[in-house]
């Protein structure tokens, strides 16, 4: 697969922003599903815990979303399958010191903005369907909330992802989408 310069064996999706990763979920989460959530965490005298969520990310990508959850004061993790990749504008020599993975990514995002973090993002490997990675994922849990946007791009990965989703315990899980990609797209028409 190729996106502008770079390139990859696997899938680079998660180089790329995509319409619903932005404003709209964002919006949708901050102002109606996570106060919600926030009221569901009451304490016994009727008061609600200042606790952050705890948000799992599922195929963070640029991770626009899982840090802007995370500067409005939730605790995300945001997973990505680490699929490396190399910058095709490069030489060979340039390209093996500069060659990283889409986890790479991510985690340099959320470092460029740990000022307004304060650690509450960190990052995690998750390969759908992958049983140690998945383990991984869990000890890590539990979570309040799991999202994922513009997630489905091959349909032979439903059901890893439906696995993934259902291994990991999950309660809560939002996905949305609004892009018709790849296998999707040629299907519908």
């Amino acid at each position: 697969m190729q996106i502008g310069g770079l390139e990859a064996d696997g899938d680079l999706t998660g180089l790329k922003m995509w319409p619903t990763t932005s404003e709209p979920m964002f919006r949708q989460l901050v102002d109606v599903i996570l106060p919600a959530m926030h009221d569901d965490n009451t304490l016994g005298d009727g008061s609600c815990s200042s606790q952050p969520l705890r948000i799992l990310e599922i195929g963070s990508g640029c991770v626009l979303l899982g840090i802007s959850l995370a500067a409005h004061g939730e605790k995300v993790t945001l997973i990505d399958p680490a699929f490396p990749f190399r910058d095709t504008n490069r030489s060979d020599s340039e390209e093996h010191e500069d060659s990283m993975t889409t986890l790479d990514h991510l985690q340099n995002n959320i470092d460029l903005n740990d000022n307004i973090l304060e650690g509450r993002a960190t990052s995690a490997k998750l390969l759908w369907g992958d049983e140690i990675d998945i383990e991984k994922i869990q000890n890590g849990g539990p979570y309040d909330l799991v999202i994922g946007s513009e997630l489905l791009y091959h349909v032979e990965s439903f059901p890893a992802l439906l696995e993934t989703i259902r291994r990991l315990g999950v309660v809560v899980c939002l996905l949305f989408s609004d892009t018709k990609r790849g296998d999707l797209e040629s299907k519908s028409s």
